[in-house]
């Protein structure tokens, strides 16, 4: 490939995934952060359907299943996101066992690395930034869309995209796991490559991409993808 392109990556499912069992220093944190601010207690998000959804959506579908007023949640949230952080931080003894790469991940973006590598995520950027490094390929990322942007996925790709300050006719391309990558991807002008590396089979994903768009079983299908790729050489 010598035309280098717009490459953005969801991280959860994506690129890394958790090794340990017991709930995250995130979660723990998120638990103690609503209850200080909202008021509400014994949360585990994980309870929650939120493969796809950003922090702050989850976020306003836990408060929203409680019915908390709507201006009441959006308030108090740059303080909630204060608290997440806070609260994690003070939480490092409870680190179970970290991110890392899911099968595939290194070899591939060493492969794409002379191409622009972006993030769009649904972590606010300090969490997103903690799980790259916790699996040691934060170095190939130098800008990206992130959590803390929007609520909307759609917008958080929209702003990795114009942190590349590549062209406007840059091909442009999101890697991700979950059927709100796909549909946030499109939206905002990319072209998928989904991953069957989390919460959704490669049949299920299939069902919201297109036939410009590649589904594959993990990122180890370099052959495939680097050709996928190459089409827009």
């Amino acid at each position: 490939m010598k035309k280098s392109l717009l490459l953005l990556f969801d991280i959860d499912g994506t690129l890394i995934h958790r090794t340990g069992k017991r709930p995250s220093r995130k979660q723990l944190a998120f638990k103690r952060a609503i209850k200080e601010v909202y008021g509400i207690s014994d949360v585990n998000y994980m309870d929650y359907p939120i493969f796809g959804q950003t922090d702050r959506g989850i976020l306003h579908l836990i408060l929203k299943s409680f019915h908390i007023p709507a201006k009441r949640i959006s308030d108090n949230e740059n303080v909630f996101l204060k608290k997440l952080i806070d609260n994690y931080d003070a939480l490092t003894h409870e680190e179970d066992n970290g991110y890392i790469c899911l099968p595939g991940v290194k070899k591939l973006l060493d492969r794409l690395r002379h191409h622009h590598l972006g993030i769009a995520t649904g972590n606010l950027e300090y969490f997103a930034s903690e799980k790259l490094k916790q699996a040691d390929i934060q170095h190939y990322f130098t800008f990206g869309g992130f959590g803390n942007h929007s609520l909307d996925r759609a917008e958080i790709v929209k702003k990795a995209i114009a942190a590349a300050k590549v062209p406007t006719s840059a091909s442009k391309y999101l890697f991700g796991d979950t059927p709100s990558d796909i549909r946030a991807g499109k939206t905002a002008g990319c072209r998928i490559i989904a991953t069957a590396t989390g919460h959704f089979s490669e049949k299920e994903l299939s069902l919201y991409s297109s036939p410009d768009d590649l589904v594959v079983k993990d990122l180890e299908e370099y052959g495939t993808i680097l050709n996928f790729l190459s089409k827009n050489d």
